[in-house]
């Protein structure tokens, strides 16, 4: 059976439909801490409260090209007050990010995150950091 299942998670991870990604940084702790491994699932319905997988809207040279926070709001939401350069609700096409750790880089730094840069949503911990 567990052969069966390894076979069925690699051949998805093989046609995209999954994503394992290392997390880098403390900005998910105590939920994720760095060097913890993740499985996160392409999904087309996002949720509030879920930790996503996505390209930050900057990128400094040399930094992983992916983040992982926890969704706090959708389009059409009010915007938190503490999100850079914000509307009085979320953009269409757009997202808000929170880091677990409130000494984060999310959109308390770089604003609403593009809806069209979310890869995939963190479905479990595959390995816990050494």
């Amino acid at each position: 059976m567990r052969t069966l299942v390894a076979a069925a998670l690699v051949a998805a991870v093989a046609r995209g439909l999954l994503v394992v990604v290392t997390v880098r940084g403390n900005s998910m702790r105590p939920t994720y801490t760095d060097g913890d491994v993740l499985l996160a699932a392409r999904v087309p319905l996002l949720r509030r409260g879920h930790a996503i997988v996505f390209a930050p809207p900057t990128n400094p040279p040399g930094a992983p090209p992916y983040r992982v926070k926890r969704l706090v709001a959708l389009p059409g939401d009010p915007t938190p007050d503490w999100v850079r350069d914000r509307t009085p609700f979320v953009p269409a096409g757009h997202v808000v990010v929170r880091g677990d750790n409130l000494r984060s880089e999310d959109s308390s730094t770089y604003g609403y995150v593009q809806r069209a840069g979310v890869l995939a949503v963190v479905v479990r911990k595959l390995r816990a950091a050494r």
